[in-house]
């Protein structure tokens, strides 16, 4: 589970910087609504090869999830991405377990054990590094972002008090359909610009690959990490993602910034601290 959560955050990583070039010609909503319809597809080709049966909960849940995991976290997410650097946006999804440690403890009342309280320690640290210790530097991009992962660590909190293991094909089905119709409305409601001829081959293959299909693998393994070791655990050790969106910025020429690479280191060790007796036990067996 520990290989495939790191190949996750290569995805989500991945998938940050090609949304980044992709809202350069696409709106926010029909970027949203586009990605979502190509991992609903990608799940029914899984089901359909496996020859697992749709099915669908009465206690909507699946709705509930998609509003928040989806719809809303979606539009705050993108709209945030046209406001901040690609290397901000990773600096920010590094709060993600640390955003979902509190709202486990908050909600359901989960004990925080003290590497996980060190570990949250060092991740906000980190992040005040990334802004120099300078509030003012943040903006409404910051905030838009940190309520996306408000919002999708709620949804995926969700799935862990109220599914079962083996339903991740069919319920996250359920949800990303949800999800889809959601935005579809809203990128109907409200109609904005799209330039479509100015998007290169290659730029659309990597949205079908990292964005599409990419996402509907990342939701899979959530499901089943969610399960096996919990919520908290796995916004950790998917903490990676912003490491490969990072490295990728840096490679696509964006300006190095010492103190959000400083900011990366801690955010990391912070994720292997979080899970240090994890990683020790995995050894010894």
């Amino acid at each position: 589970m520990y290989g495939w959560l790191i190949f996750a955050s290569f995805l989500w990583g991945s998938n940050v910087l090609v949304m980044k070039y992709m809202l350069e010609h696409v709106s926010t909503y029909y970027l949203a609504a586009l990605k979502v319809f190509l991992s609903v597809l990608a799940i029914l080709f899984v089901m359909r090869y496996k020859k697992i049966k749709l099915k669908r909960r009465r206690d909507f849940l699946g709705l509930r999830v998609a509003v928040f995991s989806i719809t809303i976290n979606f539009i705050l997410t993108f709209e945030g991405l046209n406001i901040i650097s690609g290397s901000s946006n990773a600096i920010i999804n590094s709060l993600a377990p640390l955003i979902t440690i509190l709202l486990s403890w908050f909600l359901y009342k989960n004990k925080v054990n003290k590497n996980q309280l060190i570990a949250m320690s060092v991740a906000c640290i980190g992040f005040l590094i990334s802004i120099n210790f300078k509030f003012q530097e943040l903006s409404l991009g910051h905030l838009m972002l940190v309520g996306g992962i408000i919002f999708y660590s709620y949804g995926n909190l969700l799935i862990q008090h109220n599914c079962k293991k083996e339903d991740s094909l069919t319920f996250t089905l359920e949800y990303l359909s949800y999800g889809f119709i959601q935005l579809l409305i809203i990128s109907i409601l409200f109609p904005q610009t799209n330039n479509f001829k100015d998007i290169s081959i290659m730029l659309w293959i990597l949205f079908v690959l990292f964005s599409g299909i990419g996402f509907a693998i990342i939701q899979l393994i959530y499901f089943k990490a969610v399960h096996e070791i919990g919520s908290v655990k796995t916004s950790f050790l998917l903490g990676l993602n912003p490491v490969f969106t990072y490295i990728g910025s840096l490679l696509l020429q964006e300006q190095f910034d010492f103190s959000k690479m400083l900011a990366m280191i801690l955010m990391v060790g912070a994720m292997f601290l979080a899970n240090r007796n994890n990683l020790i036990d995995k050894e010894k067996r």
